[in-house]
């Protein structure tokens, strides 16, 4: 039966690769639910926002108020009470008992909702580089890297200031081909480290860490003197590489080439940068997706 009521441009709502996914909500965040709701004719109606569970309980049955008179624009407020995918979907009942008492229902799709921690939502970042934190210039002028283990003797100081999350740049092991020195210039002197964000060589790409940061066991520490401190770690996921990074070898379809069939470096005009490679997704969509999940899935 073809429904006596319109819903219509539900909010929140989020569409994408063909499917609504979970508009993002943290725990007991006052989530606004609303939505255009028409009907024929002159006779009222009430309307409801339902929020529902991860295990398909309702939670909460909240009455829509129209936001300005005459607009047939409704909103209510739903509290998640704790983590998970919940989910919401709206119910529109007649007013007019003679109506059957209320009989006309209609209830909108369901529509999920990701509910996660508050820090999710708002948290004070500081960065710094871990190469920074603890490095020592020695008498011939080089420099000895800081490490995850020096900088984790910052980490307390970091809490101290008010800080709740770190943020590192690019920690994984740093391209050799055109490597900027200092300032940006062009041309890197035999001590010059690299910029971060040029990511790959010989040791290993977005899976591997800088040799000079340390292995997995040294960033284990970092991140348990993190814990330690209420702070939670954010890793900077830089989707470009290196010139060296081993994908440009095993999957060169993921970069743009160029009418000359060289790889196209990034550029951001009138900047260049000869020592990055963006990533292309249009080549093999399925298969950078794949790999950059399995990255990700990794750190995290």
């Amino acid at each position: 039966m073809i429904s006596r009521f319109g819903i219509v441009d539900i909010s929140p709502t989020t569409y994408f690769g063909g499917e609504f996914i979970g508009a993002k909500a943290v725990v007991d965040e006052a989530i606004a639910i609303s939505a255009t709701i028409i009907r024929e004719g002159h006779e009222g109606f009430d309307a409801f926002a339902v929020l529902v569970d991860e295990n398909g309980k309702i939670s909460s049955r909240e009455k829509m108020l129209e936001l300005w008179p005459n607009s047939q624009r409704f909103q209510a407020h739903l509290r998640p009470k704790a983590l998970g995918n919940w989910s919401f979907y709206i119910e529109v009942t007649s007013e007019n008992p003679g109506e059957f008492a209320k009989s006309l229902v209609a209830k909108s799709e369901s529509y999920p909702i990701k509910v996660e921690r508050e820090r999710a939502l708002i948290g004070n970042w500081y960065e710094f580089f871990p190469r920074s934190e603890g490095a020592i210039k020695n008498s011939d002028g080089s420099i000895t890297s800081g490490n995850f283990r020096s900088a984790a003797d910052r980490i307390a100081d970091v809490a101290k200031m008010g800080f709740d999350v770190l943020y590192l740049p690019p920690i994984h092991p740093i391209g050799y081909s055109h490597r900027k020195g200092k300032n940006n210039s062009l041309s890197a002197g035999p001590l010059d480290p690299g910029v971060p964000w040029a990511i790959g060589n010989e040791s290993g790409g977005h899976d591997a860490i800088n040799p000079e940061l340390g292995d997995f066991d040294d960033f284990k520490f970092f991140l348990k003197v993190a814990t330690k401190n209420n702070i939670e770690v954010a890793l900077d996921l830089a989707l470009q590489c290196s010139p060296d990074h081993p994908w440009v070898k095993t999957n060169p379809e993921w970069f743009t080439k160029r009418a000359d069939g060289s790889i196209a470096y990034a550029e951001n005009p009138p900047k260049k940068y000869q020592d990055i490679y963006p990533l292309n997704f249009d080549n093999d969509y399925p298969g950078l997706f794949a790999e950059i999940y399995r990255v990700v899935t990794l750190w995290i």
